[in-house]
């Protein structure tokens, strides 16, 4: 399953910095809750894919994924 779609100029700092560490803002905060204090962090997989306009393709991600399912993946709170 799809959990959260987003993107990164920096993918090493966002996950190391903000999911692992915990540093960051509401979002971050939230994400790190559920992969340490929810028990997730043994069970969830990355995947990433590298493009010149993440931007768009986050966007056109999040458009195909609410088309389908209705609704955002569930760590995906609003659409930028």
């Amino acid at each position: 399953d799809i959990i959260k779609i987003g993107e990164s100029g920096n993918l090493s700092k966002r996950f190391v910095k903000n999911y692992i560490k915990g540093q960051g803002g509401e979002t971050t905060q939230r994400i790190h809750n559920y992969l340490y204090h929810e028990g997730y962090e043994h069970s969830v997989e990355v995947s990433c894919y590298e493009c010149n306009n993440r931007g768009d393709v986050q966007d056109e991600l999040l458009e195909e994924y609410e088309k389908h399912h209705h609704e955002l993946p569930p760590w995906n709170r609003a659409k930028k």
